[in-house]
């Protein structure tokens, strides 16, 4: 029915559109592949106004692909930042402090100190890895968390109440939130009300001693 056809459409129009767009934002920069969907939607929107046909409606309504792919696209890059900060701030286990803990031979708040430096070096990676259409993705301290984690597991959860001896993990989340980073704004959905949306991502790198 027409009713179907018209979600179909969009969806349709995602399959065939995704990877090309990704290929284009590859290869001219996210910045200008983000101005030229927001002229293509601005172009969609007004076109049904001037010509209401079938044809026009579904081409109006294939641009809500554009807040799809943002949306996919932003969650991608803030997996990448994810994964790279996570990564950067299990290197603190490599330090010879966390070492010195884990022997037994660390003087008390040692652990802080590991934690407040893999913080440190998570947040700078993440800093360094931007999402679409944004400068940098910052991680505030309660998105990094500290732990241990079951390595044969890979849906274990990250266990903060354990001997800080035993931690081997750390997970971070990123986000795009009106709080983190500005909720990623959309083009089309704002004439059903909704202008932003929040995207998040989370990754969880883990140290394994020989």
């Amino acid at each position: 029915t027409l009713a179907q056809l018209i979600p179909s459409a969009a969806f349709l129009w995602f399959l065939l559109l995704s990877v090309p767009v990704g290929v284009m934002q590859s290869r001219l920069g996210k910045r200008l592949m983000l101005n030229i969907g927001m002229g293509v939607t601005a172009l969609g929107l007004l076109v049904p106004y001037f010509f209401y046909t079938f044809e026009m409606v579904l081409i109006g309504f294939a641009s809500l692909t554009l807040d799809v792919g943002a949306m996919y696209n932003t969650r991608a890059d803030l997996q990448n930042a994810a994964d790279a900060a996570a990564m950067a701030g299990a290197a603190a286990y490599i330090s010879s402090e966390m070492t010195q803990i884990r022997l037994g031979t660390a003087p008390d708040g040692e652990i802080d100190r590991v934690m407040a430096s893999g913080r440190t070096m998570a947040k700078q990676v993440g800093h360094n890895n931007w999402s679409f259409a944004s400068k940098g993705t910052e991680i505030p301290d309660r998105d990094i968390t500290f732990g241990w984690i079951d390595v044969t597991s890979p849906t274990s959860p990250i266990n903060t109440n354990v001997d800080p001896a035993m931690f081997n993990a750390v997970q971070v989340i990123t986000r795009r939130s009106p709080e983190v980073n500005g909720a990623l704004k959309l083009f089309f959905a704002p004439i059903f009300g909704k202008s932003s949306t929040t995207v998040t991502a989370s990754a969880v790198a883990s140290y394994v001693g020989q």
